[in-house]
């Protein structure tokens, strides 16, 4: 009696994972297609143009605007902190070209 149970339980055990197998792959074949691309841009676009017609028919500006101007000091926190590093890593250079050497 437990065998017939067994066989029966390993064949529908069989039949899940041989469909749930079949669907995974032809889903994969689905979604990278070349038609399910197109239709969700075509979605996408669609939606788009829902929310922002004019926008879109405007197209890209031919000019736009001035840049921000950039701010060139340095607060004196930065400074600090950019020499803190170049101290740091003249000491860790030094160290590579002379101290590692001369604890051997």
């Amino acid at each position: 009696m437990f065998q017939k149970i067994a066989n029966v339980l390993s064949i529908i055990s069989f039949v899940m994972v041989a469909s749930m197998s079949g669907g995974a792959y032809f889903g994969y074949k689905y979604v990278t297609s070349e038609q399910f691309k197109a239709k969700v841009m075509n979605q996408i676009l669609s939606n788009v143009k829902g929310m922002m017609p004019k926008v879109l028919d405007q197209g890209l500006p031919k000019i736009t605007g001035p840049s921000m101007p950039m701010n060139n000091t340095i607060s004196n926190d930065r400074k600090e902190f950019w020499d803190y590093i170049e101290e740091r890593n003249k000491e860790r250079i030094e160290w590579e070209l002379k101290g590692k050497w001369e604890n051997l």
